[in-house]
């Protein structure tokens, strides 16, 4: 039997916020928060300097990706910076071991 008269049903939704951090060379240089589900965007499609890391003496850098595969938010996430070590023109370094021959 139903009852007489309108039923009224209130929701109350909360919707947690997670942070997303990216990091290069142990700095945080884009945060973002958002919720579960939202699309996480690469920020170096706007800002590819934050690429940047400076040669030293023995090497040139060259970024090659994050630590793991970007995805859509599922809870706090951390991405850090993969850096390919390059030896510069006439320096004998290597890598493996760290050497100088």
């Amino acid at each position: 039997m139903m009852p007489d008269g309108d039923i009224v049903l209130e929701i109350s939704v909360i919707q947690i916020e997670y942070t997303i951090e990216f990091y290069v060379d142990g700095v945080c240089v884009f945060s973002m928060t958002g919720h579960y589900g939202d699309i996480v965007l690469d920020p170096g499609l706007k800002n590819p300097e934050i690429f940047d890391k400076e040669s030293d003496e023995n090497y040139r850098y060259v970024f090659k990706g994050w630590d793991h595969e970007i995805t859509n938010i599922t809870g706090d996430a951390v991405y850090t910076a993969v850096f390919e070590a390059i030896p510069l023109e006439g320096n004998q370094v290597t890598q493996k071991f760290g050497i100088l021959n």
